[in-house]
C-alpha cells in the first residue's frame, strides 16, 4: 500500500537567547541566584518560528524552596504556554476568533494557516488549544485573588448568590452553577454525581465557601428553586443567611394543572375541527363554477388561513395560556362568520360555522374554569411583583421597597381565601384548581416572602436560568449543531465561565494577560482530572463492539480478593 510522504516542517528562522539579569535575586528570600544549566527549544509564535536558548537558575540559599526550583527568565515565561510549542499570542488569537468572532474549528484553522503559513498545525491542535484556554478561563473564575480584585473594583464585599442545576441529558449528572446576582458574575460551576444535600455540600457549597473566605467576601443572601436538597444544604452551610425561594417557580407550580387543561382544550379544538383543506378545495371549485366573486373568494380564503394559523399554532408556552388563546380566537372568527352570513349567506360559511360550533361544544365549563383560574393567578402575580403600568411594565424594585413580608403574605392569603369563597360552588374543575392553589401555597410559603424584608434579594432565579439558555445558544451559534447535550457533558463546567467571559467582551490582550497569570501546575492537575472524566465517560458509553470484552472483565473481577 502506498503511503503519503512525510512533509518536512520549516526550520527556525530566528535564533534568540534568554538570560536572567546579573543582579537578579530570589523572589522568596532575596538571596542571589546561581546558573544551573541552559537548554534549547523551538517556539512558534505569530511572527516566526524561533530557536531559543534559555538559562535556568536556582536560589543559592539551601533552605529556600527555590534552591531546587528551575527559575526561568520572566521575559521568556511571558511568551510561552507550558508544555506547548506554540506561543501565548497564538493561543490568544485562536481564543479571540472562537469567542468573539464565533468561528468554528475548521474556520479558525483555515484562517490561521492563510495568515501565518509557518504555524503548520492541524485542526486537532486548534481544538487542544481551545480546550486549554477553556481550562484557564475556568481556573481564573475560581481564583480567590481574581475574585477579590474584581469585587473590589465594584466596591462590593457582600454577595447575593443564586444556584440552579442543568441536566444535559436524562440520566446524566446535574451541572450546578452559582451566580452572583448584582454583578452577574459566575462564581462556581461543577457537576454533582448525586443531588442529595450531603453531596451538594461537599461538591458545591463547601468549596465555594472556602473560595469566598480566601477572597474575603461574605454572603448575605441566597435565591434558589424549591428543592429540598438545595434548601437543606444552604441552611447547613449558611445557617444565618437570608434565603428566598424563586417566585417564578412558585407561580409555575400553582399553574401546573391549569397548564395541562389548557393544552387539552387546544388539542380538543384542533381534533374536533378536523381538516381545513377540503373547505379550501370547495372554495376553488365554487370560484371556477362562478358561484363566488373574486372578492368573496379572497374573504373565504382569508378566513381559512386565519383558522389554519390557529389550528397549527404550538400549545407549549412557559407563561401564556395558548389553549385559551386558540379558543378565544376561533370564537371571534365564528362571530365574524355570523355577521357575514347575515349580509350574504353561503354554504361554505355555513360549513365553517358548523365546524366551529362543534369545536366549542362540551368545552364551555372547562373554559370558564380556566379563565377564572387564570384571573386568580394574574392577581397573585400582581401581589408578588407589583401591578403593571400603562406600558405593561412592572416596577418591582419600587414595589418591594413599599412592602414587607408580613403585609404581602397577608394579601396573598386573603386573595386565596376570597377566591375559595367566591368559586367553591362553581364547577368540579374550578374546585380542583382552588384545592391545588391552597396545597401549593402551603408547600411553598416558607422563604417565599424573604425578598420584601431584604429588597436587594431578587424575587426569582430567572437571570441564572437565562444564562443556561444563553450558554447553549452560544454553542449552537458557533457550531451550527442543535443538540448541546454532549458539549455540556464534556465541557459543562467550563461553558458557564466561557459565557461569563464572552459577555464581558474580553479582548485578545485580555486573553494574553489571563494566560500569563494562569497557574501551570493547577492547569496540569485540571487536565489530568479532565482526562480521568473522559475515560470514565468512555467506560460508561454503551458500545456493542466492546460489550463482550467488558462483561468478561466484570466476570473476572467479581469475587476477586486482593492478597
Amino acid at each position: 500500500m502506498r503511503t503519503s510522504q512525510y512533509r518536512k516542517k520549516q526550520s527556525a528562522t530566528v535564533t534568540d537567547s534568554y538570560k536572567h539579569k546579573k543582579d537578579s535575586v530570589c523572589s522568596l528570600c532575596g538571596s542571589s541566584l546561581f546558573a544551573k544549566y541552559t537548554f534549547t527549544r523551538h517556539l512558534i509564535n505569530l511572527e516566526n518560528k524561533s530557536k531559543l536558548s534559555v538559562q535556568v537558575r536556582g536560589c543559592k540559599n539551601v533552605d529556600c524552596t527555590n534552591h531546587t526550583a528551575r527559575l526561568k527568565p520572566v521575559v521568556y515565561q511571558n511568551q510561552i504556554v507550558p508544555e506547548s510549542a506554540y506561543g501565548i499570542d497564538v493561543y490568544a488569537l485562536i481564543g479571540h476568533l472562537r469567542m468573539s468572532d464565533r468561528k468554528t474549528i475548521p474556520e479558525i484553522h483555515r484562517e490561521m494557516l492563510e495568515a501565518y503559513p509557518h504555524l503548520e498545525f492541524g485542526e486537532r491542535h486548534v481544538e487542544n488549544m481551545l480546550n486549554h484556554l477553556n481550562l484557564c478561563i475556568e481556573q481564573s473564575g475560581k481564583n480567590a485573588d481574581y475574585l477579590s480584585a474584581y469585587f473590589s473594583s465594584r466596591s462590593q464585599d457582600k454577595l447575593l448568590l443564586s444556584i440552579d442545576g442543568v441536566q444535559p441529558e436524562q440520566g446524566h449528572q446535574i451541572l450546578y452553577i452559582v451566580r452572583e446576582v448584582q454583578s452577574g458574575k459566575i462564581l462556581w460551576s461543577s457537576y454533582s454525581r448525586y443531588s442529595d444535600a450531603d453531596s451538594l455540600e461537599k461538591t458545591i457549597l463547601l468549596p465555594l465557601q472556602s473560595l469566598l473566605e480566601k477572597a474575603k467576601l461574605s454572603v448575605v443572601g441566597w435565591v434558589a428553586d424549591k428543592e429540598l436538597a438545595i434548601s437543606k444544604a444552604i441552611g447547613s452551610v449558611y445557617p444565618n443567611v437570608a434565603f428566598q425561594h424563586c417566585q417564578t417557580h412558585f407561580l409555575a407550580a400553582m399553574k401546573a394543572p391549569l397548564a395541562n387543561d389548557d393544552t387539552e382544550i387546544g388539542k380538543t379544538l384542533k381534533k374536533k375541527f378536523g381538516k381545513i383543506k377540503p373547505i379550501e378545495r370547495c372554495i376553488d371549485t365554487a370560484f371556477q363554477a362562478k358561484e363566488l366573486a373574486e372578492c368573496e373568494k379572497q374573504v373565504l380564503e382569508n378566513l381559512c388561513t386565519m383558522i389554519r394559523n390557529w389550528l397549527t399554532t404550538s400549545l407549549s408556552h412557559k407563561h401564556r395560556f395558548k389553549g385559551l388563546e386558540v379558543y378565544d380566537s376561533l370564537k371571534e372568527i365564528k362571530e365574524s362568520i355570523v355577521i357575514l352570513r347575515k349580509n350574504k349567506d353561503h354554504k361554505i360559511l355555513q360549513t365553517l360555522e358548523d365546524k366551529l360550533v362543534t369545536c366549542f361544544s362540551d368545552l364551555e365549563v372547562q373554559y370558564a374554569a380556566l379563565k377564572q383560574g387564570k384571573e386568580i393567578l394574574n392577581q397573585l402575580t400582581d401581589l408578588l411583583y407589583g401591578a403593571k403600568d400603562d406600558k405593561g411594565d412592572r416596577e418591582t424594585e419600587i414595589y418591594k421597597n413599599s412592602k414587607d413580608s408580613k403585609k404581602v403574605k397577608e394579601e396573598v392569603e386573603h386573595l386565596l381565601a376570597e377566591s375559595h369563597e367566591s368559586y367553591k360552588k362553581h364547577s368540579t374543575e374550578m374546585r380542583g384548581y382552588l384545592r391545588h392553589f391552597q396545597k401549593s401555597y402551603q408547600d411553598w410559603k416558607t422563604n417565599l416572602f424573604t425578598c420584601y424584608d431584604h429588597p436587594e434579594i431578587p424575587n426569582d432565579n430567572n437571570r441564572l436560568e437565562l444564562s443556561h439558555s444563553q450558554m447553549k445558544k452560544q454553542y449552537r451559534r458557533i457550531t451550527g449543531q442543535k443538540s448541546t447535550a454532549q458539549y455540556l457533558i464534556n465541557h459543562g463546567e467550563q461553558a458557564a465561565f466561557i459565557l461569563d467571559y464572552t459577555s464581558n467582551k474580553g479582548t485578545q490582550e485580555d486573553l494574553v494577560e489571563l494566560l500569563k497569570q494562569t497557574d501551570s501546575i493547577e492547569t496540569k492537575k485540571q487536565k489530568k482530572r479532565e482526562k480521568l472524566k473522559s475515560q470514565h465517560r468512555g467506560r460508561n458509553t454503551a458500545n456493542r463492539k466492546t460489550l463482550t470484552k467488558t462483561l468478561a472483565k466484570i466476570e473476572q473481577k467479581w469475587g476477586w480478593k486482593q492478597e
